[in-house]
């Protein structure tokens, strides 16, 4: 519990001791120093249970702190990192939701003063400064200032940590690109750019971070490339080419690089925009086995996505045809296929093509259970025609087979 319960005048105290401190510290002895910072250090964590729930009184401490490692060479000597980080933590952790763009301020704030802090410490002491930076940021759920944490100390996480930060760095963009906020997405792609433009001009730094995230540096860029334009909206987006570039076929692609190519496929594949979703469709179908989907867990996706009007609307001359669900489906596994398919919820007519795509000597189903769930999704489509038309189907190549 904290002593006093005015915390105006624990502010003031705090102000006059720092002050006075700070201009004190190259007088202190070591052992006199360490006395004093442990000293405010108690101090501040007592205040700082009293601000807990007032943003303006840690603005002040925050200005404070920063006024005083900007104009006093000696004043990082007595604010130890932990008092930074103390209030970062406080005002990550208390945030409610309708607080969260004031506290953003506030963390814009703290990192200035972390900014001043590396420029007057040694590289090894930054390095663990930035480290319990990351374990905050990384503990904390959910995390709503991770993005502006990371992008604000990019360039210190790579100067001070080196290759120590790359798991934490690439685990964060993931988490961004996995988010459904589109400021969290933009995030993204900026540090993605940046770490691309590091692997182009850093020699074997730059290619140390391309092994990290198990990559090529032509593959980088084609991926944020895609990201952007898709966060840019466009009403056109040239798929295919850039695709080509990710080398989605190849056998040879890391788990990391793996996951984060399936968050773009995902995407492409959610896109309400019918040109991009399309030629997304129609590079999958024309250069991916089913298999390879299923590697990257987006068969039912994919499935998913096909299940709409806008790909086969026939009067337009690039809709997407029956002929290239055919040739996707030649040599593939037709029950590997059907499992996923008895999981869609579909409308009548796509679900229809489908079927009428797979081919008689291609049916194998060895599974009564699946059977049955075909029969049900089936006998599911609203369509009375196009219900019949598939039971039809269903009888010739499948039951009947």
């Amino acid at each position: 519990m904290p002593l006093f319960h005015n915390y105006s005048l624990w502010i003031q105290i705090y102000f006059q001791a720092s002050e006075t401190s700070a201009a004190m510290a190259t007088n202190w002895n070591n052992r006199s120093l360490q006395r004093g910072t442990e000293e405010m250090d108690k101090l501040h964590c007592d205040l700082l249970e009293i601000l807990r729930h007032n943003h303006s009184g840690i603005k002040r401490v925050l200005q404070s702190i920063h006024n005083l490692l900007k104009e006093n060479d000696d004043a990082h000597l007595f604010f130890s990192s932990h008092r930074i980080l103390k209030i970062l933590s406080v005002v990550i952790s208390e945030s409610r939701e309708e607080e969260i763009p004031s506290s953003r301020c506030l963390v814009a704030n703290a990192m200035v003063c972390v900014h001043l802090k590396l420029r007057k410490i040694p590289a090894d002491d930054g390095k663990l400064l930035l480290q319990q930076l990351l374990t905050i940021v990384t503990s904390t759920e959910p995390q709503p200032f991770g993005a502006q944490i990371h992008v604000h100390h990019f360039d210190n996480f790579l100067r001070f940590m080196g290759e120590d930060c790359f798991p934490g760095l690439f685990d964060a963009i993931q988490r961004l690109l996995e988010s459904d906020k589109t400021a969290d997405h933009k995030s993204a792609c900026f540090l993605i750019r940046k770490v691309q433009s590091m692997c182009d001009i850093e020699g074997e730094s730059g290619q140390s971070l391309l092994d990290a995230l198990q990559c090529s540096g032509q593959q980088l860029a084609a991926y944020v490339d895609i990201m952007e334009n898709l966060e840019e909206e466009k009403s056109y987006l040239s798929v295919s080419t850039k695709l080509s570039l990710l080398e989605l076929m190849s056998s040879d692609l890391g788990e990391r690089w793996l996951v984060w190519l399936r968050i773009l496929c995902l995407r492409l594949l959610q896109d309400e925009r019918v040109l991009v979703l399309r030629e997304t469709l129609r590079y999958f179908l024309s250069h991916l086995s089913l298999g390879q989907l299923c590697r990257f867990n987006l068969l039912q996706e994919l499935l998913l996505a096909t299940n709409t009007n806008k790909l086969f609307d026939y009067e337009d001359p690039n809709c997407l045809k029956m002929e290239e669900l055919e040739q996707f489906m030649k040599g593939s596994d037709v029950e590997l296929l059907l499992e996923a398919l008895v999981t869609i919820p579909w409308k009548s007519v796509f679900m229809l093509h489908w079927l009428l795509s797979i081919k008689l000597d291609d049916i194998r189903i060895s599974s009564t259970d699946l059977l049955q769930k075909l029969c049900a999704s089936v006998h599911a489509l609203e369509n009375i025609k196009l219900r019949q038309h598939a039971i039809r189907k269903l009888i010739h190549t499948v039951l009947l087979h």
